[in-house]
């Protein structure tokens, strides 16, 4: 491979890259302020799809690029758009380098994958605009309680908002233009628009306000009809209760386990509900783990001997806690375990 080809820059000098980039995206488009997150950079994700188009080819990540394309619609940028954005990094990588891409076999060949991952992305956002897919919704908060460190917010959007239990969805507050948190829903999507979402404590939301919601990613894989342990810890609350009562709406639920974790009492927060569904529906079984008062940590407990024998497991945590609580459950023998993270990079690339 030549020194001098697209890739190679990239990974040399891909911060001078993508500040380039921004410079000439932000002139051509002199909204995408709006849209973009604060900083001098373009988003890492674009970087790394663009070097993944690179080391492998646009037909080998295509499906990767059409789920970036459908994500990227939340921030308005306009479909047609895709093949000048990409030019703009293309200009961008020839300014900080001292080739021209016309010298050189390797540059020239990378300029046309790019230029062909833009065009799957342009057609991609092109037809669900034609198919009148919803590239964003507003909803707007009708409630708040403050749990200290956690926020449960209510909000009603004024018609369906499709997505899975356990789907994660980028959202924006007005006040904070351009940044987008991840968040999942505590509620099975329904027909009357209403969400709940269990929000940091340190993000700004209020009454009143609109917020914006992208569409969704990840979820649960397969349908998971058989003895279930379902496990919540660090932050996957919402997730864990938007599951269970998605399995409440079934004509035949699973037999389920769910154990809530925390690592002092005040951390448990909105549990009336789960209790008093735990009290009528003999398919489950609520466990609360208090690891200062068990005098053992959330991954000795649901790691020991019958607690997920003979069970699917669904660990719903922030990516880090999830990591822990999963590997202490592989090293006990479990093989069937899957990770609901809110926090977890969308991984197309």
């Amino acid at each position: 491979m030549s020194s001098a080809d697209y890739t190679a820059l990239i990974r040399t000098r891909g911060p001078e890259i993508s500040e380039a980039w921004r410079g000439r995206f932000t002139e051509a488009y002199p909204q995408a302020e709006m849209m973009l997150p604060p900083g001098d950079e373009m988003p890492p994700m674009l970087i790394r799809a663009a070097l993944s188009v690179l080391e492998y080819s646009p037909a080998e990540v295509s499906d990767r690029l059409k789920a970036l394309a459908s994500d990227l619609r939340r921030t308005g940028f306009p479909a047609d758009e895709y093949p000048k954005a990409v030019h703009l990094l293309i200009d961008a990588i020839s300014s900080v380098s001292s080739f021209v891409a016309d010298d050189h076999a390797d540059a020239r060949a990378d300029l046309a994958a790019l230029s062909e991952a833009a065009e799957i992305m342009r057609e991609t956002a092109s037809t669900l605009d034609y198919e009148g897919v919803p590239a964003a919704t507003a909803a707007q908060v009708t409630s708040m309680e403050d749990h200290g460190e956690v926020q449960v917010v209510r909000l009603e959007a004024g018609s369906q908002v499709r997505y899975c239990p356990g789907q994660v969805i980028p959202v924006m507050s007005p006040s904070r233009p351009g940044e987008w948190i991840s968040l999942v829903p505590a509620l099975p999507s329904n027909a009357f628009g209403q969400l709940e979402f269990h929000v940091p404590g340190r993000v700004p939301v209020a009454p009143g306000q609109w917020l914006t919601l992208g569409a969704p990613r990840g979820g649960v894989r397969g349908d998971l009809d058989g003895p279930l342990l379902l496990i919540a810890a660090d932050g996957g609350f919402a997730a864990a209760k938007a599951l269970l009562f998605h399995y409440l709406e079934q004509e035949q639920p699973p037999e389920v386990h769910a154990v809530i974790g925390a690592v002092e009492p005040s951390e448990l927060y909105d549990t009336a509900a789960l209790d008093a569904l735990a009290a009528t529906q003999d398919w489950l079984e609520l466990t609360q783990v208090v690891e200062s008062r068990v005098g053992a940590t959330l991954e000795q407990v649901v790691s020991g001997a019958g607690m997920w024998w003979g069970r699917a497991v669904i660990i719903c945590a922030s990516q880090k806690r999830a990591a822990s609580i999963a590997a202490s459950l592989h090293a006990a023998g479990a093989d069937n375990v899957q990770v609901v993270a809110y926090d977890a990079p969308a991984g197309w690339f």
